[in-house]
């Protein structure tokens, strides 16, 4: 049994009746033996239940704390921006433990969970992600570079603005000096979901933004590297310097350190293209 009602308890409100997302709680409120094999084990039951008298194995329970002001939201989305310069003070255990904890929280779909999050601070191993990386790179770079490629990249429909994009990241990322690939990041956070598993994507990028909203009242500085992430899809071998099986997809990565510097302002943002069904 993954729920249980304590019906010494229980005042009968039908709360969990009508939260429960596969309808397993029937008024009364009574369960019946599915409760085992289908229960999400998501706690909507045992939040709603004004009693207490739900519990869902697994499940804990939070001191529910201050509510986040709209104003203090929306502050701190705008105020956001990408970190590339860090400190050379290596991140705390304890503030990337309070990052994982964080990421955890994001919502998945069905309760699977099924996102790993692989936490990389030795030198060694950034050190061996990186220059897999920046081969896979100089590879693309040569492909760019065979006669025909721009004609072939044409014919399949490729954008020549993205073509060219392409080839100006590759020079970028293999001929750039210092570190333009990690920014001497001492931390790197990898997001992965079982691939094939498209609702799994979509959990990992939650859980990826999840931690990098919590880093900001730390504060730690986050980037997306995207590079990392499609050098991992497109090379077996950067899979294996990170250490991620064959079965697992790279779906974000994360450079992350204390910041070196901090924004002075707050800028504003293009907006999102909007269509609403009621406009005549």
């Amino acid at each position: 049994m993954s729920m249980t009602i304590d019906h010494t308890r229980c005042t009968r409100c039908q709360a969990c009746v009508s939260v429960c997302p596969e309808r397993l709680i029937a008024e009364g409120p009574v369960t019946g033996p599915e409760i085992a094999a289908y229960c999400l084990r998501c706690g909507h039951c045992m939040a709603m239940c004004p009693a207490g008298a739900i519990t869902v194995d697994g499940v804990g329970e939070h001191p529910a704390g201050e509510r986040v002001s709209p104003a203090a939201l929306l502050a701190l989305l705008r105020a956001r921006r990408s970190g590339r310069r860090y400190t050379d003070e290596p991140v705390s255990r304890a503030h990337l433990e309070a990052l994982l904890d964080a990421a955890a929280t994001a919502p998945s779909a069905k309760n699977f969970r099924p996102v790993k999050v692989y936490v990389y601070v030795g030198t060694e191993v950034i050190t061996a992600i990186r220059a897999a990386t920046v081969a896979c790179y100089r590879r693309l770079l040569s492909l760019l570079r065979l006669p025909g490629h721009r004609l072939l990249y044409r014919l399949l429909g490729v954008p020549a603005a993205l073509h060219a994009r392409l080839d100006h990241d590759a020079r970028f990322l293999t001929d750039g000096e210092g570190d333009p690939l990690l920014h001497g990041a001492r931390t790197l956070l990898a997001f992965t979901a079982p691939r094939g598993w498209a609702q799994g994507i979509g959990d990992a990028w939650l859980a990826a933004h999840g931690a990098v909203l919590y880093a900001e009242t730390i504060p730690l500085a986050t980037c997306y590297n995207g590079f990392v992430a499609q050098a991992a899809g497109m090379d077996a071998r950067v899979r294996r310097a990170m250490g991620v099986p064959a079965a697992e997809m790279v779906v974000a990565v994360l450079t992350l350190g204390y910041p070196a510097s901090r924004p002075h302002r707050a800028l504003t943002r293009e907006g999102l293209a909007v269509v609403w069904d009621d406009v005549e």
